[in-house]
């Protein structure tokens, strides 16, 4: 094996336990009151994709292309809509509300996400797929990301 592909690797497998161990520490605070919640098995495919929520939401799969590796491995942030966060944590974090979703809020909208759902819906480019249960999961987890609006916070994860 050439040393650019042995280093590659290496990057690959850096990036990949860097996004677990995020999701673990996560996953255990907006969990610690939901014992019987198991967390997600996270696939992380090195190509380019969408990523996605299993309905279950006991899988997560994340794409890590090159420019998602790029930002893994530099810290680079892309400046743009998704100002604050890197491509591979704006995936993340979103397929972690769908997880919530899924797992915790089920049929049960709160008042706060319809009042989400009523302002933002029309953000994600595909509605259908951010009901009214998924806006109440980010109202439910907004708090731990103090240093978002919930605006910038809807940004980062369309």
């Amino acid at each position: 094996m050439e040393d650019e592909e042995i280093k590659k690797m290496a990057e690959i497998q850096a990036a990949k336990t860097h996004i677990r161990r995020t999701y673990k520490s996560i996953w255990t605070k907006w969990y610690k009151d939901s014992p019987e919640s198991r967390r997600a098995k996270i696939c992380i495919r090195v190509e380019a994709g969408e990523a996605y929520c299993r309905i279950d939401g006991q899988l997560i799969v994340l794409y890590l292309d090159e420019y998602n590796l790029l930002q893994a491995k530099t810290n680079i942030i892309f400046r743009g809509e998704n100002k604050d966060w890197p491509i591979w944590k704006r995936d993340l974090i979103h397929e972690m509300f769908h997880e919530y979703e899924f797992k915790v809020i089920k049929d049960n909208p709160t008042a706060k996400g319809i009042e989400l759902y009523n302002e933002y819906s029309g953000f994600f480019m595909e509605p259908e797929k951010h009901p009214i249960e998924f806006f109440s999961a980010v109202a439910a987890k907004s708090g731990y990301f103090p240093e978002l609006t919930e605006r910038e916070l809807i940004d980062n994860i369309k």
